[in-house]
Parts: structure tokens; C-alpha cells; sequence
């Protein structure tokens, strides 16, 4: 048998052949053929390992030991391979990295759960807000209306401000009213006695009003001096600007 101490030896196995270095009882070098091999092999195995070339040495058989690494050294007895050595705190280790990434796993999923749920709650919130805004705005809409629909039933005008503004737009001072009426609400119509009545001229003097529209001039048959002027009443520019529901994006 080799010396472990420092050597080569060829084996012959029970398929093949195993060449081994040692040195110190270190083995350096380990090389298997399905042969013997050539000279040329083994010098460049041991040479391999840092030995100088070498004859092939004789052929030796392997022997095969009948207990195992553990019942040799005794490792079992130790304590190495039983459960109160390196096994059990191994094992304990392992259950502890274990749980303590589940933890870790647990916590990062109750974290999102409590963030989905915040984030539910704030949507919900913000949803009622949101909606205390709608009704309060539809609210406000529905009130404007209803205002609207009242202004429309007085008077668009009164009568001291429409006899102002006639006064005002009439082109002549030669003329005396003969007949005032309404026949309906947001129209007039006055006779006029005029000696030098001009239709167009009384037409383009109402229409430049900012109270008066669609106005119509005409002469009476009966007596050439008399004309009758009808004209459409435009309610207040502010009285509108002031209750008109201002439009709203939606």
C-alpha cells in the first residue's frame, strides 16, 4: 500500500483504473482510466500534480472498508449526527428563518390591507363631499328658477320709467300722447298726436333704447297727425344679470 505521506499509486478498481498523488496524507491529484494507461498519461498526470515524470508504479488493488467515514472516526459518537449536536440547533435556525419570514410577509400584507382600507375610507369621504356639493348646487339652480319664474310675473318695467324713456327717445318735442296702454304684459303701445310725425325717424329713435325692440310706427287713417307706435319692452339689463343662474361646468 502507498505511503500517504508523499507518493503515486495506480488502483485497479472494479471498472477502471484510479491514479492518485499524495502528499502529507493530502491527496493532490486523482485521475480515472477505463484502461491501464500509456506512459505518456501518466507522466503528464503526475506532472499535473508538480512531480517530476515517474515509471508507471505497480498495480495495486483497492481495498474497501466494511464500515462507513461516521463508524470510523467516530463522528456519531461525538455527538455530530445525533439530534442534541450540530443537527437540532441547525434545525432550530432554519424554523426560526422561517417564521420569521412569514412574519415579515404577514405584516408587509395586513400593512397593505390597512393602507386599501385608509384609502377606501378617504374615497368615501370625498364621495359624500363631492355629492353635499351636487345637491347644494342643484339646490341653488332650482331656487334661481323659481326667482326667474317670479320676476317674470311683475312688471317688467314701470310705468314711471317707461314714460321717462319716452320722453327721452322721442326726436321732436312736438307731439302729445293721446292713448297709453299695455295691451300685454312686455308690450306697448302709444298714440301720439304729432303735426310733423315721420314713422321712420320715430322707428330708429325707439330701436336705439336699450328698453325697447320690434318697434313699429303707424299714421292713422282717420287723421294724419295722429300715429301709433308699438313697441316690445326689454326688462332691466341688471335686474337679469342679478338672478340669472350663472352657468356652471358640470
Amino acid at each position: 500500500m502507498v505511503n500517504t505521506d508523499g507518493g503515486v499509486e495506480l488502483l485497479q478498481l472494479e471498472h477502471g483504473y484510479n491514479g492518485r498523488v499524495w502528499d502529507q496524507q493530502r491527496l493532490l491529484a486523482d485521475r480515472w482510466w477505463r484502461d491501464i494507461p500509456d506512459q505518456a498519461e501518466w507522466t503528464t498526470f503526475v506532472r499535473s500534480a508538480g512531480l517530476s515524470a515517474s515509471t508507471i508504479p505497480d498495480i495495486s488493488q483497492a481495498q474497501y472498508q466494511q464500515q462507513s467515514w461516521f463508524q470510523r472516526t467516530g463522528a456519531r459518537r461525538s455527538g455530530i449526527g445525533s439530534s442534541s449536536g450540530w443537527l437540532k440547533p441547525t434545525a432550530i435556525a432554519l424554523i426560526s428563518l422561517g417564521c420569521l419570514t412569514v412574519g415579515l410577509q404577514l405584516g408587509a400584507g395586513l400593512r397593505g390591507i390597512t393602507d386599501l382600507h385608509g384609502a377606501e375610507q378617504a374615497r368615501d369621504q370625498l364621495d359624500t363631499q363631492v355629492e353635499a356639493v351636487l345637491v347644494a348646487k342643484a339646490e341653488a339652480e332650482a331656487n334661481a328658477s323659481e326667482l326667474l319664474e317670479l320676476l317674470r310675473l311683475r312688471p317688467i318695467q314701470t310705468q314711471s320709467t317707461l314714460l321717462a324713456e319716452v320722453r327721452n327717445v322721442m326726436p321732436t318735442s312736438n307731439w302729445q300722447i293721446n292713448n297709453w296702454t299695455q295691451p300685454e304684459p312686455g308690450k306697448l303701445e302709444v298714440a301720439f298726436i304729432m303735426p310733423d310725425a315721420t314713422p321712420d325717424a320715430l322707428v330708429s329713435a325707439w330701436e336705439a333704447s336699450s328698453m325697447f325692440s320690434s318697434v313699429s310706427a303707424n299714421i292713422d287713417s282717420n287723421s294724419a297727425q295722429r300715429i301709433v307706435v308699438r313697441a316690445k319692452i326689454l326688462p332691466s339689463f341688471q335686474v337679469l344679470q342679478q338672478y340669472s343662474p350663472m352657468e356652471t361646468a358640470p
